[in-house]
């Protein structure tokens, strides 16, 4: 299925619900429609850059709605969503 036949699909999906609640986050009240509209943004901004279907797209965000948004744009653009958790720090990674 074509980048623009996906963004549709999940567009439509996405008008069926009208509140989503995101645990962790401030906002509980979000409206899936928004969601939908800001991450189909996010995504043509990323096929603009040259992101193309298969492409591996790392973030450094932490647990937050710009994390959420992120991972919609990156899955509505076809790249594969690659995401770096800013919390796995010394011995964990082991490193010091």
């Amino acid at each position: 299925m074509q980048t623009e036949h996906r963004i549709a699909a999940l567009a439509r999906a996405a008008g069926a619900v009208r509140t989503a609640h995101l645990p962790g986050l401030q906002r509980h009240d979000l409206q899936l429609f928004d969601i939908d509209r800001e991450s189909t943004r996010l995504a043509r901004g990323l096929l603009d850059l040259g992101i193309r279907k298969g492409d591996a797209v790392a973030s450094i965000l932490d647990n937050n709605l710009e994390a959420v948004l992120c991972w919609f744009a990156i899955n509505k653009a076809g790249a594969i969503s690659v995401p770096v958790n800013t919390a796995y720090k010394g011995e964990f990674c082991g490193t010091s």
